[in-house]
């Protein structure tokens, strides 16, 4: 490992070669394709139209006690959206909040764009009804599902605790491209990897309620605060999605292996970690100090090689 010891007075932007680095403060506007208040209606109000019409789901009370701030389902209802509203490549993100009225007896879909049955391939969040297996995980019923690809998902990940039927709860999904993750009520469920390969056909118009491509599979139970984004959102942003305080507001915003942003601009990095030639991790070790300015610089290490 190459040991690089640099002093800077600020790092907003680090590149090896042609691998860059962003840093950013934590936006949860960022990369938002669409949000769904359902304050009256399903309409987008990020602005982007995709906007959703009602099939029999009627508005109620969200999870504050605010009157026609979310939406109920009682069986037989759906949202229908004319477009998928989230492409089937990563990455991208789902949350919202929900609260199932009972356990059901068939798998209850929450929110699809890739079909129950046929070759559509899309996301889908749903509340397990019969307990199975999926590539070595039990998904028991009541727990919830969140996977990509269609009724055999090319990967799945689920939940097998901390729902519970007529209470709130605030469900989260990412999916980086080779990993799926699972937060429930702003804590890290889940996460994994099962693969049947990584080609992914078309996704279908998005459904809430139902599965995408059939009228059945319905559930039973109120929604509230869809958000979808075409980006994966860090822990905090999640928790603080869950919580409603900004819960990066103090600590790390940002990291991976290799290095962590704070939100009062320190910046650690330990090491920097690019992609070699055959798509191997490469890591540099790293010394680096810095006094904060408000002008952004630029960094670049060139010609460096691992030992």
């Amino acid at each position: 490992m190459v040991k690089l010891r640099c002093y800077l007075r600020t790092i907003l932007l680090i590149a090896i070669g042609l691998s860059w680095f962003s840093v950013a403060m934590a936006d949860l506007s960022d990369g938002l394709v669409a949000y769904y208040p359902f304050n009256g209606n399903a309409q987008d109000a990020n602005g982007n139209g995709n906007n959703g019409t009602v099939n029999g789901a009627t508005l109620t009370e969200d999870r504050l006690g605010n009157p026609q701030n979310a939406y109920s389902f009682d069986g037989n209802d759906h949202i229908q959206f004319n477009t998928p509203v989230v492409q089937h490549f990563p990455p991208y993100s789902v949350s919202l909040w929900v609260k199932y009225d009972a356990v059901p007896d068939v798998n209850a879909y929450i929110i699809a764009n890739g079909g129950q049955t046929g070759s559509s391939q899309g996301l889908c969040l749903l509340v397990v009804g019969a307990s199975q297996v999926y590539c070595g995980h039990s998904y028991p019923t009541g727990a919830v599902s969140f996977g990509v690809g269609n009724q055999a998902y090319n990967f799945r990940v689920a939940i097998t605790a901390g729902m519970t039927s007529g209470q709130w709860h605030h469900v989260t999904g990412t999916w980086d491209g080779p990993r799926l993750a699972l937060y429930i009520d702003g804590q890290l469920a889940q996460t994994d990897v099962c693969g049947w390969g990584t080609e992914f056909g078309q996704p279908q118009n998005m459904r809430i309620g139902a599965p995408s491509n059939t009228l059945n599979y319905f559930l039973n139970g109120q929604l509230d605060d869809v958000r979808f984004y075409n980006r994966v959102l860090s822990e905090c942003e999640i928790k603080t999605l869950y919580t409603g305080e900004d819960e990066c507001d103090e600590g790390q915003i940002s990291s991976d292996d290799c290095w962590t942003v704070y939100d009062n601009g320190n910046l650690h990095i330990p090491c920097i970690k690019v992609k070699g030639p055959f798509a191997e991790d490469l890591h540099y070790e790293a010394d680096m100090q810095y006094e904060p300015l408000s002008d952004p610089m630029t960094f670049q290490v060139t010609g460096a090689k691992p030992k």
